[in-house]
């Protein structure tokens, strides 16, 4: 696999961009069509638990009323969501120090946060990693903790996890967009947008 480079080579010419903070549209959209995919997510989590865990998933609940226990359970989520969202981009943060060995940049925005390297440019696979990366790995933790974490933490692990896979539409939706490109394509992330470069050809000399 070729290292990531800051210097874009000279063949090499931009060919599409994805911009959110210009695109208001494509943000609202975007956390539109997360708001689905939390929900679905979340059913299917605990679909899971109900199939791993019958016994305990599917025992009788007993409602009792306890505004001081919901408070605080609601405290703990948003806590928790707020969490998952700061590992979310770490991830990323990690993923591109792998590349770079260079601190990437932090920012948070009125629709999303973001992890971005704006000095270097990536190989498609690099960048499919460093996109896919947070949602595959934390995905991989809720469902181990379905698996055996105790019951009543399940809740939390299934909005967690459901919350991540959500957060991670726009990362989604880029490796949609390489699916397009050719694979030597070179991806520049610079926070608010996504630049993709593509190899040019070069006339024959005559």
């Amino acid at each position: 696999m070729a290292a990531a480079t800051k210097t874009l080579p000279e063949e090499f010419a931009q060919c599409s961009e994805i911009n959110l903070k210009k695109n208001k549209s494509m943000s609202i959209t975007l956390n539109l069509i997360s708001i689905l995919i939390f929900i679905l997510c979340f059913f299917l989590l605990s679909g899971f638990a109900a199939l791993t865990r019958p016994e305990e998933m599917n025992a009788p609940i007993s409602f009792t009323i306890d505004l001081s226990g919901a408070l605080i359970s609601l405290a703990s989520l948003l806590f928790l969501s707020m969490m998952i969202l700061v590992l979310h981009e770490m991830i990323h943060g990690v993923l591109f120090w792998r590349y770079t060995h260079s601190k990437p940049v932090f920012a948070i925005r009125l629709l999303y946060a973001s992890a971005s390297a704006p000095d270097w440019y990536f190989s498609s696979r690099q960048y499919a990693i460093i996109g896919a990366g947070p949602f595959l790995l934390i995905s991989l933790i809720g469902i181990a903790l379905i698996l055996l974490a105790p019951t009543n933490w399940m809740i939390y692990i299934f909005v967690c996890t459901a919350l991540n896979a959500a957060g991670s539409i726009g990362d989604l939706y880029v490796l949609w967009r390489l699916t397009k490109l050719p694979s030597t394509c070179l991806i520049n992330d610079t926070g608010d947008s996504i630049y993709f470069f593509t190899r040019q050809s070069i006339p024959d000399p005559m």
